[in-house]
């Protein structure tokens, strides 16, 4: 759903003022001026705030021998947990490291192992043992780029057109603009905030795939099965 059509609905069921034709550059409106700045907050407060896979990104790259950090994807916000991936070896990398940890790893004398080990320092990626060869990795990370150019999907960190596109959910967005909209001209809004964040928390329930854990299960040769057919316990 586009910035307009957001605004405009939720002015429209607020009811109690006119409805701009546009958001965008329209400083002579103090109106759209306001709402503009909430919807920009409301992408940035929700983008930071949570993880939403409405943001998620997958990043491929290439080692280089003799180099052991690399760029971060462009947008890059935080990474998510488990998906790093050395997909050369088809082996899962190990980390993030903390400080100690990663020290140790410098530090012990330690010169070379099976799995790779990673961290992020400086808005780089770093990897231990450096690489020796050109190698494929892979991870997801969540982006910072919550609304996007109707006209060719750029990302975005704010909105620049009234054609632009949000890429988080157009019903949440709403709900929060809507309250605080109020919140901000001294009208009730207690109702409309704990709507916002039971929507919020129904989006955040939904969002993504979690993987089912299935105690009876008994299909041999399937990803996630949980027990043996025989010999648990012992």
């Amino acid at each position: 759903m586009t910035l307009l059509t957001i605004c405009q609905n939720v002015l429209q069921e607020i009811g109690e003022y006119d409805v701009p034709s546009s958001f965008i550059n329209n400083s002579d409106d103090a109106t759209a001026v306001q709402i503009l700045a909430l919807a920009n907050s409301v992408g940035r407060y929700l983008s930071r705030r949570y993880r939403l896979t409405d943001l998620l990104e997958t990043h491929t790259f290439n080692t280089a021998d003799g180099t052991d950090n690399y760029a971060l994807p462009a947008g890059f916000r935080q990474w998510a947990p488990l998906t790093h991936w050395d997909n050369a070896n088809d082996w899962k990398m190990i980390g993030p490291a903390s400080n100690a940890q990663w020290q140790r790893l410098q530090s012990s004398g330690i010169v070379a192992t099976e799995r790779k080990h990673f961290r992020i320092a400086k808005k780089r990626l770093y990897i231990f043992p450096t690489p020796s060869a050109v190698e494929e990795m892979t991870y997801q990370y969540y982006s910072e780029y919550w609304c996007e150019k109707a006209a060719d999907n750029a990302d975005q960190i704010s909105w620049v057109l009234d054609s632009d596109n949000s890429r988080i959910d157009d019903y949440l967005m709403e709900r929060e603009i809507k309250w605080r909209f109020l919140s901000s001209k001294g009208l009730p809004y207690e109702e409309e905030k704990m709507e916002a964040e039971s929507i919020r928390a129904s989006h955040l329930a939904d969002d993504g795939s979690a993987a089912e854990i299935n105690l009876a299960d008994t299909t041999v040769g399937v990803i996630g099965h949980s027990l043996p057919e025989t010999g648990y316990g012992t």
